[in-house]
């Protein structure tokens, strides 16, 4: 999650102060004042380093109270023009200011961008709150809004609610105008853009739909396939896009989905945008003509930025024919949202059990959405109409309801019998902070019914599917373990009935494995991937209310990555999480590098100094983001100290950056060649020079920190110290200023000692050039491994 800090922005006389909000990730930074919601800054890392604010704004409040344009505000009530500032509600005429054209814009003159709101950090971001007081610009009903920011990884997800005391129309969106290339960057000619819709609304003189629903195909408005802007823009007529694209529908009106992508050749930068919205409007800053000054005094002319605001479709409350999605028929399925990671199966039905029974509960893992089908249309009639007209809250958090496209759940195997199921169960693993592996699943899931078969993937976040022996023992293994933390805390399971009937195992190993065929192929120990988790027993019970407990299945791992065995574990209890922040970074096995030095850097390179945290498996350079390569290491252990100790450190000028990579695993995929002359490219699974191949070889290893002062070791007995500065004078890195040398056995082959450096940095890339070099002595048979880490001593 990413670091929140807040500071004083300023002071609007007679409202209050305003405060501005700063999201940290590891490579985004976006700053939010609580003045209308409003993005300031999003600053992110081109593909040379570069660090670019890409959102157009002021540098001060005074900017920002004025702007004409709306720069980053959220708007409301209504977002996007309604028709003459007319509508009718509950047989009612309202008439709103006029404010452009003939029509009302963005919420009247006082819109919801315009006010201060209330503000209160919440886990990676921040949750902004306003009431609206019945009759603001004439709208009906007091509206309680909220607007949530979150920042995870390179993700900025803004979530939007609002409830009324009357019906009341409600469009709410952000305005944020962005270049790609940075803010008072001239145009945005040379940007890509595509926009996942089949179709687009025309629009009138004033901007106003006309009611029609055109398709895009054979226009200048088909962006299904990636174009370039500027080439595109002398096709359209008018001034440019002002269009509300019509999403294509999923299937289920309220499902998130991929609206559209733009990206920047020449940054590397890339922004894609998803949305349960059923429009988002594309437009291309056609009115602005540079008359006022941005951020650092940079002007903002036409086409200088685009806008992808994702709302209902424009004047829906004056449309005959706009969008039906949110208009749907009723149904007994009804589709729920906003639901919390922690929600199992369990708490639906508890919390809505009371509007009439419910016949099947089908959970969105990673979504945090679900249907539930209730057994007659009217129960369903009832669940909405009170999520309409009230907070309904699920596990402690307000949920959302709609009706569903569906008019029946889908069952697995697609039986006819809302009984039926299957013997195989998909397993989604939420939180996962620890390894996933086979051993792990199957000392969950055995005991409770004989397992066939486990298979373990990493399509969306990490999941598995379990064969079961039969039917009846995965019916019971989804009733005990849904809902269960595997740890406490953390690895909780997400349990439905998979579609496969049967699972296909070629080879057993920490990712797959038939139970019923011990002679297939099996990695070796101390060859793969070291990711083996500590196991514990399995729970005598799991609570009585059929659903499964939320008590840990296995104690937390402690600081081995080994297993047990069953006389060194512990009785099952509910252990606390670790407190040390190590736990933070994420949970994949790759690290993601970047700021490497384009001719100083290669893959041995990377491995020589990665391998002091753990087993190194793959290094691959990416082609399309120079300077930054793909580190596969052993386990998630392993990248967590990895980014601890080596993130922010300087190697040859440059500084690095270490993160956790969305990637769960290295595919050698465009293999090009390094300035260096070596392949971008390079497999260290049989590498011997691994420290943590074994239990008794990773025990050897201190892990340390970059310090000016390296430990080197399995040296030939004959090397001096002179013949170690001239070591290093040969590979051009600094040498060592203060050296010591350990008293060795009669019988000993080796010796080792220490070297002194004038810096930490100096000594990092000593360790990054020469760790692992091959010394050949006169008339030996073989070289001799010098071997390097950073010492515990600070000085000589």
């Amino acid at each position: 999650m990413a670091l929140v800090l807040m500071e004083e922005f300023g002071e609007v006389p007679g409202e209050g102060r305003v405060q501005k909000w700063i999201l940290k990730s590891s490579n985004i930074t976006v700053e939010i004042i609580t003045l209308g919601c409003i993005i300031t800054a999003i600053k992110c890392k081109g593909k040379n380093g570069e660090v670019n604010d890409i959102v157009l704004g002021y540098d001060d409040l005074e900017g920002y109270l004025a702007n004409p344009k709306y720069f980053g505000a959220v708007i409301g009530r209504v977002a996007n023009r309604i028709a003459k500032g007319r509508f009718v509600v509950d047989g009612k005429d309202y008439q709103l200011a006029i404010n452009n054209g003939p029509n009302s814009l963005h919420g009247g003159l006082r819109g919801f961008s315009k006010v201060i709101w209330g503000s209160e950090g919440v886990e990676g971001g921040v949750r902004l709150t306003l009431t609206s007081p019945d009759g603001d610009q004439n709208y009906p009903g007091e509206v309680q809004a909220s607007v949530t920011y979150t920042l995870e990884g390179d993700t900025l997800s803004i979530q939007y609610q609002a409830r009324s005391t009357r019906t009341t129309p409600i469009n709410l969106t952000n305005h944020s105008y962005f270049n790609l290339a940075g803010q008072g960057s001239a145009d945005i000619y040379d940007h890509e853009v595509s926009i996942n819709a089949p179709t687009y609304l025309p629009v009138d003189d004033v901007m106003i739909p006309t009611g029609e629903v055109r398709p895009v195909e054979h226009t200048p408005f088909d962006l299904r396939r990636p174009v370039l802007i500027g080439p595109r823009l002398k096709e359209v007529p008018g001034p440019g896009f002002d269009h509300n694209f019509c999403l294509s529908s999923p299937g289920d009106a309220w499902t998130e989905r991929v609206c559209a992508r733009v990206f920047h050749p020449a940054s590397g930068c890339v922004m894609e945008v998803s949305t349960t919205q059923p429009g988002v409007q594309f437009y291309t800053a056609n009115f602005l003509d540079g008359s006022f000054k941005g951020k650092g005094g940079a002007s903002y002319p036409k086409h200088s930025a685009f806008c992808l605001e994702t709302q209902n479709w424009p004047d829906a409350v004056n449309q005959d024919s706009g969008d039906d999605s949110h208009r749907i028929a009723q149904s007994p399925v009804v589709h729920v949202r906003g639901l919390c990671e922690a929600v199992v199966e369990a708490d639906l039905v508890e919390a809505l059990e009371k509007f009439g029974p419910i016949c099947y509960v089908m959970m969105m893992p990673f979504k945090r959405q679900a249907l539930v089908e209730f057994e007659m249309v009217e129960s369903a009639d009832k669940c909405v109409a009170c999520g309409s007209s009230e907070a309904v809250y699920i596990a402690g958090q307000q949920a959302f309801f709609n009706y569903s496209t569906s008019k029946r759940i889908t069952r697995p195997t697609n039986s006819d019998n809302p009984n039926s199921g299957n013997k195989v169960l998909l397993l989604s693993i939420q939180n996962p902070l620890y390894p996933i592996t086979t051993d792990v699943l199957y000392t969950v899931c055995n005991p409770i019914g004989s397992v066939m078969r486990i298979v373990i993937f990493k399509r969306n976040g990490i999941q598995a599917m379990v064969e079961f022996e039969s039917i009846e023992c995965a019916q019971k293994a989804k009733a005990a373990l849904n809902g269960a933390d595997i740890y406490a805390g953390c690895c909780t399971l997400k349990i439905e009935y998979a579609r496969p009937t049967r699972l296909n195992v070629i080879r057993n190993d920490n990712e797959s494995w038939d139970y019923t065929k011990p002679y297939l192929v099996r990695r070796e120990r101390g060859k793969g991937r070291q990711r083996q988790a500590i196991l514990g027993e399995h729970p005598s019970s799991y609570g009585d209310n059929g659903y499964g407990s939320h008590c840990p299945l296995l104690p937390l791992p402690g600081n081995s990555r080994y297993k047990l065995s069953s006389h060194d574990i512990p009785e099952v209890v509910a252990y606390p999480l670790p407190q040390s922040s190590s736990y933070n970074h994420g949970s994949s096995s790759v690290a993601m590098v970047s700021g490497l030095h384009p001719a100083k850097m290669n893959c041995t390179r990377i491995f020589n100094l990665f391998c002091l945290y753990g087993n190194i498996e793959k290094v691959k350079f990416m082609k399309s983001v120079p300077g930054t390569a793909l580190v596969e290491m052993g386990d998630e252990y392993a990248v967590d100290r990895a980014i601890t100790h080596l993130n922010s450190i300087k190697v040859f000028g440059k500084r690095l950056n270490v993160c956790v990579s969305k990637q769960h695993a290295v595919i050698p995929s465009q293999v090009f060649e390094l300035e260096d002359g070596s392949s971008s490219y390079k497999d260290f699974a049989m590498t011997r020079n691994n420290r943590f191949t074994s239990q008794g070889q990773a025990s050897k290893n201190i892990i340390q920190p970059p310090s000016c002062v390296l430990h080197y070791y399995n040296v030939p007995p004959c090397i001096s110290e002179d013949q170690l500065l001239r070591l290093c004078s040969e590979h051009d890195v600094p040498g060592f200023t203060k050296f010591k040398m350990f008293d060795a056995k009669p019988s000993s082959k080796t010796i080792s000692g220490l070297l002194e450096f004038d810096s930490k940095t100096h000594a990092v890339e000593v360790l990054t050039v020469l760790n692992h070099y091959q010394i050949r002595i006169p008339n030996g048979s073989n070289p001799y491994t010098l071997k390097l880490c950073f010492s515990t001593s600070s000085h000589l």
